[in-house]
């Protein structure tokens, strides 16, 4: 193993419970356990390859063999991810990193449009342009019901190809970020929008999940595709509860309030006949296929837009596993966090200490809860319950 040291762009960031790692050439914030934040302590203070493995299985109380297993799987990942730097070199892995280029956009080809489309939105009218193919469903599946073709645009997002595998956002003609990740692309578009649609409004975070309110309290509920997050928002709603986001949790600074994103919820085809006594005009929702197969389209009234923002009190991350009893386990802030990075998270572009340092003091405020059921009615008495 070739001697590794932190790379000079990884940012070691104060928090309690586990490791934090920014990695200022790429954007991104990885959270790790309280092993890893070992090894990149015993990096920190140099050593050889030997030393490292001593002191990870001295401090562990391990055998050698599983710390040499352990260390060196550590060390493979961190490298992948470019934050790692060999033997003290300053030079950013070519694999991982391009260099930001500013186009002249007044000098390139004309655009070969995949995506056109107007929407109006609390009465802001957007125009959209997309060239990047694998982006081309984004804004037709969430923001066809607001289609307004006739309208005078008040703001441009285009996002366009530059032939070097980092895509570019512009709004209004001007270049906002280049990325390859579409994640981060998205986010962005998001932010662009909260920002035209609620100005002077300054952003926390916007999180990978839904969010519900009930008696003037906020729940979000975070989760990756295929833990039932949606059909259990759906639930929710049937049970009164009222609707704020699904898809992204808009946070506004400093308290977190969950700012309405009520985009349409996309409930799956496994999910159709247990919604379907709830919503009795669920097979006549818009339908379309996505990734994970067919889904139909619960469509939120445009008002919802205009609802004031609600104080988040808490997060709640669900999986369903089929015959499970409906248990809530209380999660640690910072494995509360460590699942939020290890799904979606929007921290700004580019992210920054002090934006992350608010958010980690925000974060270990509010409880947060795993949900694991497999009954929707017993999943929202445990959500009743600590409401």
């Amino acid at each position: 193993m070739t001697q590794q040291r932190p790379a000079p762009w990884v940012r070691k960031l104060a928090a309690d419970g586990g490791l934090l790692l920014l990695d200022t050439a790429s954007n991104c914030l990885s959270a790790y356990n309280s092993s890893a934040q070992l090894v990149w302590e015993l990096l920190e203070q140099g050593g050889s390859e030997t030393e490292l493995v001593a002191g990870f299985a001295a401090r562990c109380g391990i055998a050698h063999d599983l710390a040499c297993k352990d260390v060196r799987a550590i060390i493979h990942q961190w490298r992948s991810q470019g934050l790692l730097s060999a033997n003290g070199s300053s030079k950013r892995s070519t694999k991982r990193w391009v260099a930001p280029v500013r186009t002249d956009w007044s000098q390139t080809p004309p655009p070969r449009w995949v995506t056109k489309m107007t929407c109006t939105i609390r009465s802001t009218v957007f125009a959209f342009a997309i060239e990047p193919a694998n982006l081309i469903d984004f804004v037709p599946i969430f923001f066809k019901h607001l289609e307004t073709p006739d309208a005078v645009p008040d703001v441009r997002i285009e996002i366009r190809e530059t032939g070097e595998n980092d895509p570019a956002l512009l709004v209004d003609g001007i270049e906002r970020l280049r990325t390859r990740d579409a994640g981060q692309l998205i986010g962005a578009v998001n932010q662009t929008i909260l920002e035209r649609i609620h100005p002077g409004i300054e952003w926390l975070a916007i999180v990978h999940g839904a969010a519900v309110a009930r008696d003037g309290d906020g729940w979000a509920i975070p989760a990756a595709c295929g833990s039932g997050k949606t059909t259990l928002t759906a639930y929710l709603l049937a049970r009164g509860y009222d609707y704020l986001a699904d898809d992204h949790v808009a946070l506004s600074a400093p308290e977190g309030r969950i700012v309405p994103w009520p985009l349409p919820m996309s409930i799956k085809e496994g999910s159709w006949d247990v919604l379907s006594q709830y919503y009795q005009k669920l097979p006549h929702f818009p339908q379309y296929r996505t990734k994970r197969g067919e889904a139909r389209q619960l469509v939120p009234s445009a008002e919802v837009w205009d609802t004031n923002p609600v104080l988040l009190k808490g997060f709640i991350f669900p999986r369903y596993v089929s015959g499970a009893k409906a248990t809530l386990t209380r999660l640690a802030p910072f494995d509360a966090l460590q699942r939020l990075l290890g799904d979606q998270i929007w921290l700004g572009y580019p992210i920054t200490e002090h934006r992350v340092g608010d958010f980690i003091r925000w974060i270990e405020d509010k409880p947060a809860y795993i949900l694991e059921h497999g009954n929707l009615a017993d999943a929202a008495l445990c959500i009743e319950g600590i409401m």
